[in-house]
């Protein structure tokens, strides 16, 4: 049999849903293309193949595992056929209401949604109905879209499709996951996006339709990532589970110089712990095409990925982003990480959270560069890679936020950097109290701002009243201005863990081989190990922690991931979930 099929993780069982066909299918009759008055009916089932959880793919040399869809990924509530001649020209099928133009495409699938059925592997059944009896315009070629309001139904080509790019993130009041035709390369190097030879498949009944139906394998659009934490100790030390249940991980010891406003100064040594706050993508892609857009003459060895493309299955396993003008990204802030770090089952799979403990999002795809050519590229620049933002809080044993402060080598509270840095300055103010006498500038006057990731050292608003000079003997008093680009220029960049607050982040791991480093070689990163793939999810096991993170000064900015310091990462394996998982490890930095 015949049937519409999710690729909603390669084949796993989902949520069973039962559709109603009521304004599916016309009673008969209407004007047709070609002049005539007869129907036509195509018959397209949806189903999930392979029932099970993470369950082994027979015949996958990755030894991958898939897992099912649960609740909204699997809803469906409409899809859009679009029907094609040979050529993957238009193939009009049906006069569109409203404007009255033939058209390509028929809008069906009318969901029950309250009528689940569980353990059955049909989900759906639809008969979608054209008009044509003329046999040079019945079609040869379909693809479905599922969940997509589309504004304009005008007719489009194979080639129109393929380019379509949009935003397709969930937001708030749409919790619909659009899913798409497959897009695979056939084991003669041929990009397949439609399904192809359906002419046969068009019957003049409902009931002779339902004996021949049609098979379009669908995938989702966005990708899923989840973050857990299974860390038994770290470093060698125990965790901490305070009275409140939160866990504190041992990341490091602290030495640095402490100062009372008094002046007098004393050495603390600690052990500094960090409490995971929640997590976020960073470096998010704003837009994504429609259908996968692949090159379907790429090569295993091109990318890295093993059975890159698996027609067998109907999916691959790479893409290709937008062109630079239609993608853009967003990135958050740390008041923005409110995903929280999940839990993790004895398997090693993360635990997905529901209500107020949800460690779980979506991203649209983000793998490979834009390239006319279609050949195989990485993403190279780290500021377009989609990375996760894990927030954190450095704290003592006991809980408390420990905050500090990092310059040029010295490491003490922000007391004694301040002191530091008025010692180094070469700017002066006036006395108020003796015109002729010059005063080297005071820790008091400072503050730390921020511009973008990076914390600088501005005058305070009450220190603007006084009147500066940039050395001791300046004939001329320097404007406001000017003694902020100094502070910048020779204070430079400061570390300030106020109140503790830390991000660490990562790039997600794909499916793409790595070659570790020996003596004689430089490791060897293969095109498609890094990078995001819409209907695969992506599991962050954080399964250690060491250093203090980069620090934040204010949660509000938005951050940009840096390349962190190697003295400072998260230790972390990933699983690939297509809804699939493919296990590695690597260091979330």
């Amino acid at each position: 049999m015949k049937s519409i099929k999710f690729l909603l993780g390669a084949f796993c069982a989902i949520g069973m849903i039962a559709c109603s066909n009521s304004d599916d299918v016309d009673d008969g009759g209407g004007t047709t293309p070609d002049g005539t008055s007869q129907n036509l009916y195509l018959s397209v089932n949806v189903m999930a193949a392979n029932e099970g959880t993470r369950a082994t793919m027979n015949g996958d040399p990755n030894d991958a595992q898939y897992e099912k869809g649960e609740g909204d990924e699997n809803k469906i509530e409409n899809a859009i056929f679009y029907f094609f001649n040979e050529e993957g020209n238009p193939a009009n099928v049906v006069k569109d209401a409203t404007t009255g133009e033939n058209v390509n495409y028929k809008k069906s699938l009318t969901i029950d949604a309250g009528s689940e059925i569980p353990n059955v592997e049909k989900i759906l059944e639809s008969t979608v109905v054209i008009n044509t009896t003329n046999e040079e315009l019945i079609p040869v070629k379909i693809v479905a879209i599922l969940n997509l309001n589309i504004d304009d139904h005008k007719s489009k080509s194979l080639d129109d499709l393929s380019k379509i790019v949009k935003d397709y993130r969930l937001d708030e009041t749409d919790n619909l996951f659009v899913m798409s035709s497959s897009v695979y390369s056939s084991k003669n190097g041929v990009k397949m996006m439609a399904v192809d030879g359906i002419k046969e498949a068009f019957k003049p009944t409902e009931a002779e339709a339902k004996d021949n139906p049609v098979d379009i394998y669908v995938e989702r659009v966005l990708a899923k990532v989840s973050v857990g934490v299974d860390i038994q100790k770290s470093n060698d030390k125990e965790n901490i589970t305070l009275e409140n249940g939160e866990t504190l991980y041992y990341t490091g010891n602290y030495t640095g110089t402490e100062f009372e406003d008094d002046g007098a100064s004393s050495v603390e040594n600690c052990d500094v712990y960090v409490k995971f706050l929640g997590w976020n993508i960073a470096t998010e892609t704003t837009s994504s095409y429609l259908f996968k857009n692949i090159n379907p003459a790429w090569k295993d060895n091109d990318l890295g990925i093993i059975n890159w493309t698996w027609p067998n299955y109907y999916r691959s396993f790479w893409a290709m982003n937008p062109a630079e003008a239609g993608t853009g990204h967003a990135n958050h802030s740390l008041e923005d990480a409110s995903f929280k770090v999940g839990s993790v089952d004895e398997s090693g799979n993360v635990v997905y959270g529901t209500g107020d403990n949800i460690n779980y999002t979506y991203v649209q795809e983000n793998a490979s560069p834009f390239n006319a050519e279609g050949t195989a590229t990485a993403l190279t620049n780290r500021v377009n890679e989609t990375e996760i933002l894990v927030a954190g809080q450095l704290v003592k044993s006991d809980g408390t936020p420990f905050q500090f402060a990092e310059w040029k080598g010295l490491r003490s509270d922000t007391i004694g950097v301040f002191k530091a840095m008025a010692n180094y300055l070469s700017i002066f103010y006036k006395d108020p109290e003796n015109e002729n006498r010059r005063l080297k500038i005071d820790s008091d006057m400072m503050q730390f701002v921020t511009e973008g990731n990076d914390t600088y050292v501005q005058l305070k608003e009450s220190a603007k009243s006084y009147t500066f000079y940039l050395s001791k003997n300046a004939e001329e008093s320097a404007t406001i201005d000017k003694v902020n680009s100094q502070l910048k220029a020779e204070i430079g960049k400061v570390k300030v863990w106020k109140e503790g607050l830390t991000y660490y982040n990562a790039r997600i791991r794909h499916l793409g081989k790595i070659t570790p480093a020996t003596e004689d070689t430089e490791e060897e990163v293969s095109v498609g190990a890094y990078g995001v793939v819409r209907n695969h999810s992506y599991q962050v096991v954080i399964s250690g922690v060491k250093g203090f993170g980069t620090p934040v000064y204010d949660p509000d900015e938005v951050i940009i991931p840096e390349q962190p310091e190697e003295e400072s990462y998260l230790a972390a394996r990933i699983k690939v979930l297509s809804w699939r998982v493919v296990k590695s490890t690597v260091d979330l930095k």
